[in-house]
């Protein structure tokens, strides 16, 4: 066979569907042969898709699995070009689902369903996350469901059949790894969560919560948190209350908002604990609108998580609310500094008009001027892409180009401005990488 580049999509909100297009050769000459494929859960011929599909709001991923396409067993397992999405939202089975199809031909090779999720209490997953092993096979998944459980989904065996929810609580019955929601506060996970080697061994999996996409939504104040979890493989579901809570508090600097860490919480976090949160509200505020919709990022350690509030919105079309950008310091430990210069205390800013996307760091600022969190022009936004801040030296270590300087978080506003907020260096490699598909 030979090689081709694909294009896979969704139709978001929208009647439930899933396709896929040829762009090995993109051009005039494309058309309707260019779709490789097409699902919807109207008519797809699987029954299992029909019940399943719902409206995939979050991103899927194109991977290698270790399904043995030949059923060779010399072969075995020799991988296969698959799609990997949540079910998303909506379904006929009301469910949270992992769907696996043929990323060539659209056809099922696997449907795993939680079972959570009822016509009363209506269910999907969202967005998902690949691991892989040695040999960039896709063979373990995270992704949340609208309920507020993280799931763990276990692809490792050549077998598709063997696929299965990693967790199980009590044994032989399917678990989620973690369930954010407590107390009455429904904590829905929409975003894609992202996975980090932990320091002390394991897996650090880090999400957020919240949601903007229904009726409803710009009214709750559920507390919503930024969690961050230890994931050791280890069979039973990890309890909410082995997640320590880290607060924060508000302070002003001038004109600015920041955030910190409430020190007594910070003082007593145990690293060889299963994980923290760190919950939106600031201790100085009784109820809070804020959550997180925007995808995360992993930025040389430390994690960046842009939030969003419609606080202050006036309409449904109002360019308003408020944002933070949480930088949280994972592979120091908290000991670098995300704002200003005392350690990891302070993780988060505040900015004006918020953002409802994520915000990606960059790593050649333009001049900030006297105001460090404002509009950003196109050509500064270009030059910034076009002149990363670091290289790579001849013995491959991280070399900082020009003066050693801050560095910024570019994104786009709910008013359509780009903006931008600075931050300190990490001071790490930042890594960028592509995969070609056959």
């Amino acid at each position: 066979a030979s090689w081709k580049t694909i294009a896979v999509g969704t139709t978001g909100a929208g009647a439930a569907g899933v396709f896929a297009i040829d762009i090995t050769a993109p051009g005039p000459s494309m058309g309707a042969s260019s779709v490789l494929w097409d699902i919807t859960a109207a008519d797809h011929r699987s029954e299992v898709v029909r019940n399943a599909l719902g409206r995939t709001i979050g991103a899927g991923v194109i991977g290698s699995v270790r399904f043995d396409l030949d059923g060779a067993a010399a072969t075995e397992p020799n991988g296969a070009w698959a799609y990997i999405v949540g079910n998303g939202y909506e379904s006929r089975n009301d469910t949270a689902a992992l769907l696996v199809f043929d990323a060539l031909d659209g056809s099922l090779i696997r449907a795993i369903d939680t079972g959570v999720g009822a016509a009363g209490s209506r269910n999907g997953l969202g967005a998902v996350t690949p691991v892989y092993d040695g040999n960039r096979n896709i063979v373990a998944v995270y992704a949340g469901d609208k309920l507020g459980h993280l799931w763990k989904f276990d692809l490792g065996s050549a077998r598709p059949s063997d696929w299965r929810v990693f967790n199980e609580q009590p044994s032989g019955v399917a678990s989620p790894l973690f369930t954010a929601s407590e107390g009455g506060m429904v904590r829905p996970i929409h975003q894609a969560p992202r996975v980090a080697p932990h320091p002390l061994g394991g897996l650090y999996v880090a999400f957020g919560t919240g949601k903007y996409f229904e009726i409803g939504d710009p009214a709750n104040s559920d507390d919503q948190g930024i969690f961050v979890l230890r994931d050791q493989g280890q069979a039973s579901p990890i309890p909410f209350t082995s997640v320590e809570l880290v607060r924060t508090e508000e302070y002003t600097d001038g004109t600015s908002h920041f955030r910190r860490l409430h020190r007594p919480d910070l003082a007593n976090f145990d690293w060889n604990d299963k994980g923290f949160w760190v919950r939106l509200r600031p201790l100085s505020v009784s109820s809070s609108k804020e959550r997180v919709i925007g995808p995360l990022f992993l930025d040389g350690g430390m994690l960046a998580v842009s939030t969003f509030s419609p606080d202050g919105v006036a309409g449904p079309c109002a360019p308003a609310g408020r944002s933070h950008l949480y930088r949280i310091d994972l592979a120091g430990g908290f000991t670098r500094a995300a704002f200003g210069a005392e350690a990891a205390v302070t993780i988060a800013r505040r900015f004006e008009p918020g953002t409802t996307g994520g915000f990606a760091p960059l790593y050649q600022p333009a001049d900030a001027g006297a105001t460090p969190a404002h509009s950003i022009s196109i050509a500064d936004l270009e030059k910034m892409l076009a002149n990363p801040r670091y290289r790579v030296a001849g013995d491959g270590a991280p070399v900082p180009q020009g003066a050693t300087g801050t560095c910024v978080h570019a994104g786009l506003r709910i008013d359509g401005s780009v903006a931008r907020v600075e931050t300190n260096c990490a001071g790490l490699m930042p890594l960028r990488s592509w995969r070609p598909m056959k």
